[in-house]
């Protein structure tokens, strides 16, 4: 075993402190919880009518590229926001966000940010509304630019 990760399961398990995380299954830990609703958030935007009739256009994107190709944008922020688990509650549309009461906030924030970079993204046509980015050079220069996107910084 190296840094308490079982190599040899069937799928992936990483214990963290008192649970266990097993990628793309609900099992959220014991602890402080928050969550955003997307519908919600999004209606906090203040978009104007012209941008909000295109973004439901795209509404089935905004969450897989939050999410980030496997949960790889999720994980960025779970790591740098120090919270046990982020997972998406897609019957409910809701960002669930658990962890030690003092970093829950910046997790938040940092969803938002994320979730915001989105919806930009795709109102101005970088990102397409199958999930999968654009290929021009300055499309993906923007891109390359906006790595820390969902740092809170």
């Amino acid at each position: 075993m190296d840094n308490n990760v079982i190599q040899n399961a069937p799928y992936y398990q990483e214990y963290n402190n008192d649970f266990v995380i097993v990628p793309g299954e609900y099992s959220p830990p014991n602890s402080h919880y928050a969550h955003i609703s997307m519908e919600k958030y999004i209606n906090e935007l203040n978009l104007t009518e012209e941008q909000y009739n295109k973004l439901n256009k795209f509404k089935n994107s905004i969450v897989p590229y939050t999410i980030g190709s496997n949960g790889k944008v999720f994980k960025a922020i779970t790591k740098q926001s120090k919270v046990k688990y982020i997972w998406y509650k897609k019957e409910e549309h809701l960002v669930e966000i658990w962890g030690d009461e003092l970093y829950i906030s910046d997790a938040v924030l940092r969803v938002k940010n994320r979730i915001k970079f989105v919806i930009d993204n795709l109102l101005n046509d970088v990102y397409d509304i199958n999930f999968k980015e654009k290929k021009s050079k300055k499309n993906k220069d923007n891109l390359s630019n906006n790595k820390m996107d969902c740092s809170n910084d």
